[in-house]
């Protein structure tokens, strides 16, 4: 049986080295787009008032500890409704991406929201 010339053996491995290569790539192509911005998933749905309604979730087991610095941290700081970015918007509890999507049409339309009860009274978020 005739061993195969140098070229057609040196031209199998490229095809081969090829084929991994493309294979590689695309495997890795998922991870190198940026990912979409998600909305935050807290353990519980949040319904407070003040950071001692928070306390009281945490010391309550409903939410952790990192849970809760976030959720204070946001609680001091607000997020302004009429700059927040999409990805901002989505570290606000109980919102589903359709409602973040919903306030940024919304705030597009009327160009500034004055009250954000607006946003439900205008049908944009449930009460």
């Amino acid at each position: 049986m005739p061993r195969p010339s140098r070229r057609a053996a040196h031209g199998l491995s490229l095809r081969t080295a090829r084929t991994r290569c493309l294979a590689a790539l695309l495997a890795a192509l998922p991870f190198a787009a940026p990912a979409p911005a998600r909305a935050a998933e807290y353990e519980t749905f949040i319904d407070i008032d003040d950071e001692d309604d928070l306390l009281e979730l945490n010391t309550a087991g409903d939410i952790s500890a990192e849970t809760f610095e976030t959720l204070v941290e946001l609680l001091r700081r607000g997020v302004d409704l009429n700059k927040a970015k999409r990805e901002e918007l989505f570290t606000l509890p109980n919102l589903s991406y359709a409602e973040v999507d919903a306030i940024l049409r919304y705030r597009e339309e009327v160009g500034f929201i004055h009250d954000p009860a607006a946003l439900v009274v205008n049908g944009v978020l449930d009460r």
